[in-house]
């Protein structure tokens, strides 16, 4: 697959809210355990998925934000922000409806680019990694959504919002299939009442309304992706279900084969770690974030979302229908060989 295109919230933003605010999450955020790569602007140990996602797609190193400085985002784009949600609501920057036009006008400016390129008499093989994707690379490549959690947390007891989140993922979808995308992964919600933040709250206990809505969530997307694969020709849905591989139960007690499902590693005090949150002048880092689903109060862990990118890559348990390999890698290099055998 030639690109990545990634959407949504802190879950997957690489940088977008600290180069417009010009403050990046504070120390120890972006500590990368093994000190690879630059990290800052992510809320997470280290690399977070799209990271990881982008590496197994034989693409860059990292996912690039869509305000970052004279980036190159030949192999995609990053135009998700940290605290947005599927709504035009509050006072968060970068809602998904923003995050679509700015998608929109970032093919427009592609198209011009790559118009440029060939008016000036360059030749195919640019002497620099080009700045923006080849035309082509929209209908190759991989669109990434992950949305929703900053509409449901805030409002406690209002169910019937599920509905306008799902309304707003389809708007984008179909935005995005207006525009020549063709291959999608959507994720659910995961199980936001078993996460450190809820059990920190609760006495130790997971809460029910936030199981409840972070559920009905995610059955309105699976709905949403099943309707969309009937009506929208050439296009392919994935399916992450979040909610049920984050819900711990007698036969899911370690996520992904993690030990520590629900106490924060970043923290200190409470039932989950995070009466001091990360970041603040209390809180430590434990000496085992590998054995953690959770980095802080909400967000994973690198090892996790790393993880998570294998599964999404190659699994066969929350990824659905196929995983990433079966349903696009493979078929786009047959169908390359398939072109190439016709050449000989």
């Amino acid at each position: 697959m030639p690109a990545l295109f990634v959407f949504g919230d802190s879950f997957v933003d690489t940088g977008n809210v600290p180069y417009l605010t010009k403050q990046g999450a504070p120390f120890p955020y972006g500590t990368s355990p093994r000190n690879e790569y630059v990290v800052s602007g992510r809320f997470s140990n280290g690399l977070i998925l799209p990271d990881y996602l982008s590496q197994m797609l034989g693409l860059s190193a990292l996912s690039h934000p869509f305000l970052e400085p004279n980036a190159s985002w030949y192999y995609g784009c990053n135009f998700a922000f940290s605290g947005s949600g599927a709504l035009q609501a509050g006072t968060n920057p970068g809602p998904l409806p923003e995050q679509t036009t700015a998608f929109k006008d970032f093919v427009g400016n592609a198209t011009l680019y790559w118009r440029n390129v060939q008016q000036s008499g360059f030749s195919s093989e640019l002497s620099v990694v080009p700045r923006y994707p080849r035309p082509e690379f929209f209908a190759g490549g991989l669109y990434l959504i992950v949305i929703g959690a900053n509409d449901v947390l805030p409002i406690r007891g209002n169910m019937s919002i599920v509905n306008d989140v799902a309304a707003s993922l389809q708007s984008t979808l179909q935005t995005i299939y207006n525009l020549g995308g063709r291959n999608f992964v959507v994720a659910s919600p995961i199980d936001f009442g078993c996460i450190p933040f809820a059990i920190n709250g609760n006495k130790g206990f997971c809460t029910n309304w936030e199981e409840a809505i972070s559920s009905a969530l995610g059955e309105a997307y699976r709905s949403l992706l099943a309707s969309l694969q009937t009506k929208l020709s050439g296009a392919t849905f994935l399916y992450l279900d979040l909610y049920n591989l984050t819900r711990t139960n007698s036969s899911n007690a370690q996520p992904l084969g993690f030990p520590e499902p629900h106490r924060a590693c970043c923290g200190a005090g409470g039932p989950a770690n995070i009466d001091a949150q990360c970041g603040t002048p209390l809180a430590t880092s434990c000496i085992d974030p590998g054995r953690h689903v959770y980095w802080d109060n909400i967000h994973f862990s690198t090892d996790f979302a790393s993880a998570l990118a294998r599964e999404i890559f190659a699994g066969n348990t929350y990824i659905r229908p196929k995983n990433v390999m079966q349903a696009f890698v493979l078929p786009q290099l047959e169908a390359t060989f398939a072109s190439l055998e016709g050449r000989i």
